[in-house]
Order: C-alpha cells, then structure tokens, then sequence
C-alpha cells in the first residue's frame, strides 16, 4: 500500500465571512489537509467538507488556495499559530487577487485555481 504524504493548505476568503459587526467574529481563511487536493479543493467548492466552507458556498463568497506545505508540516502546527493572516500572501501583499471583470463566470463556477 503507497502512503501519501497529506498536504496542509491555505484558503483565503475574497471577503469576510462571520458577524460584520463583530471584527474579531469574522474569518478570511481556512487551514486543511488532504492527500487528495484537487479532489478536497473541488468538494469545497460544492460546499462539502468543512462547515466553514459549506458557509462560504451558501453566502456566495469564493475563495483561492494561496499556499501549501508538503514538508511534513501538519495542520494542527499551522492552527496553532492562530495566524493566518500572517502565513497568506494576499494579506502579505505577496500577490495580488486578480478582481472579478464583466461578463466572467462567478468563481463558483470557473475551475479551482492554483497560486504557486
């Protein structure tokens, strides 16, 4: 039997999703592990999985994976941290996310994509 090693990753929300009235009530990521992270990525997008995502399906907020660890690095560490938005570079500004232009499909609906 071939053991895959997980791989960690790092989602982040194009807009907050929680109590707007409450900024600490609000979250802009989401840390999970998958050996599978296409398949784990696209059951996102449906809104299975993790509640936080399927939250993200309903209230229409699309999101993009901006980092992986495959170095052995497990989820729990990079939860542990409890800081995301340190570890994202689209909070670094490291890259930017390319804003949604007129008559594209809604990120629900275009293939996941990948920053590497």
């Amino acid at each position: 039997m071939k053991h895959t090693t997980p791989v960690v990753y790092l989602l982040h929300f194009t807009s907050p999703l929680g109590n707007p009235d409450n900024p600490r009530g609000q979250a802009m990521h989401y840390v999970g592990q998958s050996t599978a992270l296409a398949a784990r990525l696209e059951a996102h997008r449906l809104g299975h999985g993790a509640a936080i995502m399927a939250a993200c399906a309903r209230k229409g907020i699309s999101w993009i994976c901006v980092r992986t660890w495959n170095d052995g690095t497990s989820e729990r560490a990079i939860k542990a941290l409890h800081n995301a938005p340190r570890l994202c570079p689209v909070c670094n500004g490291q890259i930017t996310i390319e804003t949604r232009r007129p008559g594209r499909r809604p990120m629900t609906q275009r293939p996941v994509q990948f920053y590497r």
